[in-house]
């Protein structure tokens, strides 16, 4: 399914990072105003998980969609928490909001730092919300299984990158003073300038350095010049309209899923090293974006550009609501060959 393209609540961010390390929180509340997933409420933890997943009954309504972001961790001593989306989703919602809800899970995770949870529980009635009903549906290894040290790096780069995505101008000179080359910070200067439309950096990490790897002008399709196994820094200029008389600027943080741990975690660091750098030579973009297959790159730049104003749900709903069954076919007429008397 396509994605909803809403935006995520800055608020939404903001107390879920806090709630990493700092507040215990037990669950949030998210719902859909407009075009943005809202934060609109929380709740400090109870006697137990199981009793505090079951008071969700209650708590949401009967007719309405939303998403919970469910904390799985005991107690607030238990370190790195752990969390579950659950998508609330009752036959009762209307038809929109159940395909926005649907569509729009990737994009909350992706916001919030998608390895701290532990998955996806959809529900859409009362029995759902039984914490035994929830149980059921995992796998026993899995929810036993100790974390791997990938695991546990995941968590923690993740915590990390969120954290980081909320300091302030007055904080960002905190952040890791990588080196750049020269070439680097010319061309970062030419891209501002409009001199050229496509910037191509990487970080070598061995020497904490940020380097230049080509600069100069690219048209798309843009999958074809991104390197599909190194993780990259790319700033993107696309031409808009028919004369190409006006743009919109990409920050592309391009990290391959196969590429390993700690150097994800490195290049995560590294952005807002860059974005620093950027802005403290008047640079800025209009959009940021995160592509973890190359193959995905165009398809990203173009829904940022022209995102759907339909979503289809109109003419889904419609259809929903006239379609009938057909009626049944009738029996082939009889007929007497030898004629009727």
């Amino acid at each position: 399914m396509a994605r909803a393209n809403l935006i995520i609540d800055e608020e939404l961010k903001a107390a879920f990072a806090a709630a990493q390390h700092g507040d215990f929180v037990r669950h949030f509340l998210v719902t859909i105003q407009g075009e943005t997933l809202t934060l609109t409420g929380s709740t400090p933890p109870g006697s137990s998980v199981a009793e505090d997943f079951e008071s969700l009954a209650s708590a949401l309504d009967p007719d309405s969609a939303a998403f919970v972001i469910f904390c799985l961790a005991e107690d607030v001593r238990d370190g790195a928490r752990e969390w579950l989306l659950v998508a609330w989703v009752p036959d009762t919602a209307p038809v929109r909001q159940k395909m926005l809800f649907s569509s729009s899970r990737d994009d909350i995770k992706s916001a919030l730092g998608r390895a701290l949870f532990a998955g996806d529980y959809y529900a859409n009635s009362a029995d759902d919300l039984k914490f035994s009903q929830y149980q059921s549906s995992q796998p026993s290894a899995a929810a036993e299984a100790p974390l791997t040290e990938a695991e546990i790096l995941r968590k923690e780069a993740a915590t990390a990158d969120m954290q980081s995505s909320h300091v302030t101008k007055a904080s960002a000179m905190g952040v890791v003073p990588f080196n750049f080359t020269d070439d680097t910070l010319s061309s970062m200067d030419d891209f501002r300038d409009g001199r050229v439309s496509w910037v191509e950096i990487e970080l070598i990490a061995e020497e904490e350095k940020v380097s230049l790897v080509s600069s100069g002008d690219k048209s798309e399709p843009y999958n074809g010049h991104v390197n599909a196994e190194e993780p990259r820094f790319i700033f993107i200029r696309v031409p808009r309209g028919a004369n190409g008389n006006s743009s919109t600027t990409f920050f592309l943080l391009s990290v391959p899923e196969g590429s390993p741990v700690k150097l994800k975690m490195l290049m995560a660091t590294a952005r807002n090293t860059v974005l620093a750098e950027c802005s403290a030579r008047s640079l800025s973009f209009d959009k940021t974006i995160e592509v973890g297959d190359v193959n995905d790159v165009d398809s990203t730049i173009e829904w940022e550009i022209n995102p759907p104003k339909d979503l289809g749900v109109s003419s889904a709903a419609a259809a929903i609501t006239s379609a009938k069954p057909a009626a049944p076919r009738g029996r082939r007429p009889r007929t007497n060959r030898r004629g009727r008397k």
